[in-house]
């Protein structure tokens, strides 16, 4: 089972990313369907099924009451001039709960350590060949303001690659606070 740990954004705020998407779109880019869009926290990758169950006992011991997250700003990555990646920023404690996540799972050799820090932010789209002009059109929506969410939960979740691109589907949800 390939699985990640994400937050979701609400449907109130991925209805205006879905709009922000719009304003970029060109043949060059993959949008990121408006189900998909996520934070993710922690990828873990293929383990077997029977670990499913460790791994989420393990997410239950994570603690930390909700929090609100400012969704803003857009960009790409590796950088402006080379875009593989165009994401929309969050500015809040996900880097907490992310740290939260990995420490959870640091006691299960099968799951690798993330090398790099955690970034917070929301893939919006995925190049698929060189872009024209889309450093302009990003630049025109680089102080993009899409609103603030709380984040009171989490998911483990499965992803199942096909042909027409990943499915995801929630194997468990951990709510935050008490």
């Amino acid at each position: 089972m390939r699985l990640f740990v994400a937050v979701e954004i609400d449907e109130e705020h991925r209805s205006k990313i879905v709009n922000a998407q719009k304003q970029i779109a060109g043949e060059a880019l993959k949008l990121v369907e408006p189900e998909n869009l996520h934070v993710t926290l922690k990828f873990i990758g293929e383990v077997p099924d029977e670990k499913v169950v460790e791994i989420a006992s393990r997410l239950k011991s994570v603690k930390m009451e909700p929090f609100e997250v400012r969704i803003a700003g857009m960009g790409a990555f590796p950088n402006e001039t080379y875009i593989r990646i165009v994401w929309i920023g969050l500015e809040g404690p996900l880097a907490e709960l992310a740290a939260a996540v990995e420490k959870s799972l640091g006691v299960l050799d099968y799951i690798k350590k993330d090398s790099h820090e955690f970034s917070s932010h929301l893939t919006i789209a995925r190049v698929k060949t060189r872009p024209r002009h889309l450093s302009q059109r990003l630049e025109g929506m680089k102080n993009i303001k899409i609103g603030t969410q709380i984040v009171d939960r989490f998911f483990l979740v499965k992803s199942t690659l096909t042909p027409k691109g990943p499915v995801y589907e929630h194997v468990a949800e951990f709510k935050l606070g008490p």
